[in-house]
């Protein structure tokens, strides 16, 4: 499953604060915001903010 910006949104999370993350984790900003990132390689930074955004990326797709 593909986390994007929108998911984050549902979450009330910023796109500063999205980037300050990604900045911090070594990761892709530029390509998230294009691209998404896989739910898994999020999880693997043992983020709360990524479990939280993909528990409720999940919730939402159940309601689709």
């Amino acid at each position: 499953m593909k986390i994007t910006m929108r998911d984050m949104r549902r979450v009330a999370y910023c796109a500063s604060g999205v980037e300050a993350f990604f900045k911090r984790e070594h990761l892709d900003f530029e390509d998230f915001v294009q691209n998404g990132i896989e739910a898994d390689k999020f999880l693997a930074t043992g983020s709360v903010l990524a479990r939280r955004c993909v528990n409720e990326a999940k919730k939402a797709n159940e309601v689709k």
